[in-house]
Formats: C-alpha cells, sequence, structure tokens
C-alpha cells in the first residue's frame, strides 16, 4: 500500500491539524487534572509521598507523578481500575499528541509553512 501526499494535503490542511493538536492538548490536561484529583482524594498517602502534585506547578512534583503512572506501573499497586482507566487514557492520548506533533513538523516542513 502506497501512501499518496497529495491525497493527505487534500483531506487534511495544516490549520485542521492544529485544531485537531489543541484537542488532543486538551484532552490531555483534562485527563491529568482528574488522575492528581483521583489520586488526591482516594489515595492520600501516594499524593504526599509524590510531592503533592498541582497540574500548573514546579517539575519536581509533575515528575514524580509521571514515575508513578509510567511504564513500571506503580498505580497498579493500588488496584483502583478508576485510576487505570485514567492512566491508560493519558498515555493513548499523550502518544497521538506526541506523533501529532511530529507529523505537523514534517509536514509543515516539506510544504514550507
Amino acid at each position: 500500500m502506497i501512501i499518496d501526499i497529495n491525497k493527505i494535503k487534500a483531506l487534511v490542511s495544516l490549520d485542521d491539524s492544529m485544531r485537531i493538536l489543541m484537542i488532543l492538548l486538551g484532552i490531555n490536561i483534562v485527563n491529568m487534572w482528574i488522575l492528581l484529583e483521583r489520586i488526591r482524594t482516594r489515595h492520600v498517602a501516594v499524593w504526599v509521598s509524590l510531592g503533592k502534585p498541582k497540574l500548573f506547578q514546579s517539575a519536581t512534583g509533575l515528575r514524580a507523578l509521571f514515575r508513578f503512572i509510567g511504564l513500571q506501573g506503580e498505580f497498579k499497586k493500588l488496584n483502583d481500575r478508576t485510576l487505570s482507566t485514567f492512566v491508560y487514557i493519558h498515555r493513548i492520548s499523550a502518544l497521538a499528541f506526541l506523533a501529532g506533533f511530529i507529523g505537523l513538523i514534517i509536514f509543515a516542513t516539506q510544504h514550507g509553512r
């Protein structure tokens, strides 16, 4: 299967791509807020051990949170299905954002924008 870049250009404009990225960014921010609230209200000891991270704060607490929800899966030890669901949503939306961002850069540089 050969992908024709001209067909892709006709389907998606640069503005559309930016809108999609902003939507994905919004999903990530809301999801991260939900994760933080869930940990803060249901798993207080974990929240304290992570340095009481907040969504818009210094990177120290958020780094600890990212390690906690990272690939080692420390969050699974809490046996909280809702928290696990939001962690997986965050992972998927973050990867989609990253892929979209890289795609946008490639698209823009190849087409002189």
